[in-house]
Formats: C-alpha cells, sequence, structure tokens
C-alpha cells in the first residue's frame, strides 16, 4: 500500500471520530429543537414587535424632526437673508464709517491747520502789541519832542519877532554903511592921487564867495573860501542874497579851501546854498589879518 493511499485512510478515520463524537455531544444533550424554535420563534415576533413599536415611535419622531427640520430650513433661510441684510448693512456702515473716518481725518488736519495759522496770527498779534508799544514810546518821544519843538517854536517865534523889530534899524544901519564905504574908498583914491601912503591904513583885503552848505538846526555854515584865500578864524562875513541881509557868520574853522562859521545875527531870511558871502559888508576885522 502506498503512503498516499495511507494518508487517506487516516484522515477517513479521524472524520469518523470526530462524527462520532459529534453524535454523542446530541444525544447526551438531549436537546428539544422543536420547543427551542417555538421559543425563539416567539421571542423574535415579540422583539419583532418591540421593534416595529419602535419603528413607529422612530417614525413619530422622524416626522416631527422633518416638520421640525423644515421650520428650521425656514427659519434658516430668514436668518440667511436677515444676515445677508445685515451684511449689507454692515457694509453701508463699514462704507459710512471709512467716509466718516475720511471727513474726521480732513477736520482734524483742518484743526491742525488752523492751530498752526492760529499761532502764527498770535505770534503776529504779539508781534504787532509789541511793535505798538514800539510806536506808543515813539509817539510819546515824538509828542515830547513835538512839545519841546513848539516851545522852541515859541522862543524862536519871539526871536523873530525881536529880531524883526531890529532888522529895520540894522538895514538902515546896513545902507548907511554902504554908503560910508563908499565915501571912505573915494576918499583912499583921492589921498592916493594926492601922494599919500594909504598902504598902511587901508581896510582888509576883501573876500567873497558862496555858501556850500547849511546845518539849520547847528545855526552852521560852510562858505568856499578858506586859508588860501585869507581867511582867519574870529573873521565875520555877511550873507546876503542880492540886495536882502541874510545874516552874518562868525568863522570858527578854517582850511585851506574852505571855512565855516556860526550864525551870529539872523535876518529875515535863512541862509541857503548859493548865498553870496563877504567880508566886506556890515564886517568886522578878523583876529590876525593879511
Amino acid at each position: 500500500m502506498s503512503t498516499l493511499s495511507k494518508l487517506f485512510v487516516v484522515m477517513i478515520l479521524v472524520l469518523a471520530l470526530i462524527l462520532l463524537g459529534v453524535n454523542a455531544t446530541l444525544f447526551a444533550m438531549r436537546a428539544d429543537f422543536k420547543h427551542k424554535f417555538v421559543e425563539e420563534t416567539r421571542h423574535h415576533y415579540q422583539s419583532l414587535q418591540i421593534k416595529n413599536a419602535e419603528l413607529a415611535d422612530s417614525g413619530t419622531r422622524n416626522q416631527l424632526l422633518a416638520d421640525a427640520n423644515t421650520a428650521l430650513k425656514r427659519d434658516n433661510e430668514q436668518l440667511t437673508v436677515e444676515i445677508n441684510s445685515v451684511k449689507a448693512q454692515n457694509a453701508a456702515h463699514v462704507t459710512e464709517l471709512a467716509n466718516k473716518q475720511n471727513e474726521i481725518d480732513k477736520l482734524v488736519a483742518g484743526v491742525n491747520t488752523y492751530g498752526r495759522q492760529l499761532e502764527v496770527q498770535l505770534q503776529q498779534v504779539s508781534d504787532a502789541l509789541a511793535r505798538v508799544e514800539e510806536y506808543k514810546k515813539r509817539a510819546a518821544e515824538a509828542f515830547n519832542k513835538a512839545a519841546m519843538a513848539d516851545q522852541d517854536r515859541l522862543y524862536r517865534i519871539q526871536e523873530a519877532e525881536r529880531l524883526s523889530k531890529d532888522l529895520g534899524s540894522l538895514e538902515n544901519q546896513y545902507q548907511e554903511l554902504a554908503r560910508d564905504r563908499q565915501r571912505l574908498q573915494e576918499t583912499i583914491a583921492a589921498l592916493s592921487q594926492s601922494g599919500v601912503p594909504v598902504d598902511k591904513v587901508a581896510p582888509r583885503k576883501a573876500l567873497a564867495g558862496q555858501v556850500n552848505a547849511v546845518a539849520g538846526e547847528l545855526d552852521l555854515v560852510v562858505i568856499s573860501i578858506g586859508r588860501d584865500a585869507g581867511v582867519n578864524e574870529g573873521d565875520d562875513f555877511t550873507v546876503y542874497r542880492g540886495s536882502t541881509f541874510v545874516g552874518k557868520v562868525t568863522i570858527d574853522r578854517v582850511d585851506r579851501a574852505w571855512a565855516s562859521g556860526r550864525v551870529t545875527l539872523k535876518g529875515k531870511e535863512e541862509p541857503r546854498v548859493g548865498d553870496s558871502v563877504s567880508n566886506n559888508v556890515l564886517a568886522t576885522p578878523g583876529k590876525s589879518g593879511n
């Protein structure tokens, strides 16, 4: 007998033993399969009734849930519409807020600009107030000077009135002295023709020039001739305009080409640039001569 045949016989033997064991077990249990089937069937029927009741209850609950779900869907749709409306309103509010913020920024920028302008204007006002105070001080000083000038003017008017009273007599003296001068010159000429020496008794050298500058507030007159022409400190020069007596000047400073002096006697007119000057009309000899 081959090995395969032997193996096959052994397997049959093992199966027979297993079948024998199962039958012995079933016989030992002596189970009532029909009774068990009925019990199982009744149990399954009761379970089925319970399941059906549960299913009916579940169906009712499902219907209720479906109705609730439908209501929830309607509420959800309404809420969606409301949410969309709220979103639109929110977007509009955001846009409006952005516009308001831009307006606020513009207002803030305007306020800042206005503040800077106000600061500049306040500084200008402060400067203007300072200038006003300065102008007040200057006005007060000018008023004081005007008052002093007015007093000085009154004094000058009184002095002019006094000098005006003397002017007539001075002009008469001027005319008389001019005639005396003419007579003296004629006498000197006659003496000279007679052979009488007149060099040592001759008058000073006649000097004539013009007024080059005038400082009225200082009564100062500058004439166009100086030491080179024979002018000396202390010389008196008559200032005249045509045949009008203007005043008398006493020289106190001499340069080579010019001289200056104070007005010691005034006429009706004030000295002016271009007036004539001479030491032979109402003149007195100087401290030193030629």
